[in-house]
């Protein structure tokens, strides 16, 4: 997961891709595993790669705290609290023969 990003972009080995822009900062994750397998799985070896690129877009992220040496709780300031919450992205095709997906970023507003 990459954090308090401004744009995000997926490509195949052509160029050809898709631009996620944010008007604020939000988080994403690209990866090919499904969300069940990564949950269920204990170890990476284990994983089913599959086929389609699964592409995660989140407003926000909490924390998940330090359990690598016994329990330690997220700190306060880094969890979510349940409430209503909204965010609005732009999704644009492009090839990078055209044009980059920074650039492309940059060009119009959310």
């Amino acid at each position: 997961n990459k954090s308090d990003v401004r744009w995000s972009a997926v490509t195949d080995r052509s160029g050809t891709g898709l631009l996620f822009a944010g008007g604020k900062l939000f988080d994403t994750s690209v990866h090919h595993y499904s969300t069940g397998d990564l949950t269920m799985t204990k170890h990476r070896h284990k994983l089913t790669r599959l086929d389609e690129t699964i592409v995660k877009l989140d407003a926000a992220q909490s924390g998940i705290g330090n359990h690598s040496c016994g329990y330690a709780p997220t700190l306060e300031q880094y969890l979510i609290r349940p409430e209503p919450m909204a965010f609005k992205l732009r999704l644009k095709p492009f090839s990078m023969n055209e044009s980059s997906p920074m650039r492309l970023s940059r060009t119009e507003p959310v």
